[in-house]
């Protein structure tokens, strides 16, 4: 099953596990299914803390985040059992570690794991980078720096070449003015991000979509406003809740946003 289709399985089967329990029925030892199941728990338990910052979250949610995280341990660690050679596990072992505050090490050591298995996975070298960001244990120049290593030998049609427009957001969310620091590395992640959706044409793909998504958001906070609409136009219905819900309601932003991109840009030609 491809990587992608199991993480979507997992989020979908938190609103409807009647087909995972009728899966795990009559194939209780797929790996696949292991792999699942993980996702499905994972995912629980960052609906419960949700995507705000820390100081918003309250001390019931954390609660029940933390005891989602303890439960899940073992299922993570069956996934991870099940299918030796496949980096999905990995990338819910990596969001695990962040979440139960893991230290240095253990995240060396699972990140080395990783390398082992898939140098190039998007999903766990984004958990990975999400874990060495100063909103959580690292700095931005950390996670600039393993975002860079990262596309640095990937190939160009490889999601992970948007994970450096992914640390740049990362950046914009906390520090507006984060664009302005390093303009080079900024247009250096925009043209690995090009490059990847130059070589995925397709622009309904969700895949695609996300990083389309992420490119017209920092294209608009750079005011290059005919770029963004071109993003825009390309997007159409295809709308992703990141990265626009870190500023608020993902829907209320991506709307708000494109009505700003559509007005600027027909201002600008």
């Amino acid at each position: 099953m491809p990587h992608n289709t199991r993480g979507g399985l997992g989020r979908r089967a938190l609103a409807a596990p009647q087909w995972l329990d009728a899966w795990r029925e009559a194939q209780p030892d797929d790996p696949d299914l292991a792999v699942v199941d993980a996702r499905r728990l994972v995912e629980k338990a960052w609906e419960q803390r949700t995507h705000d910052d820390a100081s918003q979250v309250s001390a019931e949610q954390l609660t029940a985040f933390h005891e989602t995280l303890v439960q899940v341990t073992e299922r993570i660690q069956q996934a991870v059992d099940a299918s030796p050679g496949d980096p999905v596990p990995w990338a819910l072992v990596l969001r695990h570690v962040r979440g139960t505050e893991g230290d240095r090490e253990t995240f060396d050591r699972y990140l080395g794991a990783l390398d082992a298995t898939d140098p190039h996975h998007y999903g766990a070298r984004y958990e990975a980078m999400q874990y060495l960001c100063a909103k959580w244990f690292g700095s931005h120049e950390e996670m600039f720096e393993f975002a860079r290593a990262s596309v640095e030998n990937a190939p160009r049609e490889a999601r992970v070449q948007s994970l450096l427009l992914d640390a740049v957001l990362e950046h914009l969310a906390s520090d507006p003015s984060a664009l302005t620091a390093d303009p080079d590395r900024v247009e250096d992640a925009i043209g690995r991000a090009r490059g990847y959706l130059d070589a995925n044409p397709d622009a309904g793909h969700h895949l695609t979509a996300q990083t389309r998504n992420v490119l017209a958001r920092v294209l608009f906070h750079l005011e290059r406003h005919r770029e963004a609409y071109e993003q825009m136009q390309l997007i159409g219905p295809h709308a992703t809740s990141y990265p626009w819900r870190y500023w608020g309601d993902a829907r209320d932003e991506f709307l708000t946003h494109r009505s700003h991109i559509v007005a600027l840009a027909a201002g600008a030609s």
